[in-house]
């Protein structure tokens, strides 16, 4: 499944956006492409532990 993101950097997250392309030899939208991948990854995980966490004190006070 596809979803198209729209993100907005301001000039000094644009500036840093292209110098790692530059560095890595991609273009910005590469880059920008596998950051948001990877924070949604560990945003994804974090949710999922915050949930289990809480499950585990919600079934202690039970």
């Amino acid at each position: 499944m596809k979803t198209k993101v729209t993100v907005t950097l301001n000039d000094y997250e644009m500036k840093k956006l292209k110098l790692v392309a530059e560095m890595y030899g991609k273009n910005v939208s590469a880059i920008a492409k596998l950051g948001v991948q990877l924070y949604l990854d560990r945003f994804i995980d974090f949710v999922l532990e915050e949930l289990e966490e809480e499950k585990e004190r919600s079934s202690i006070v039970h």
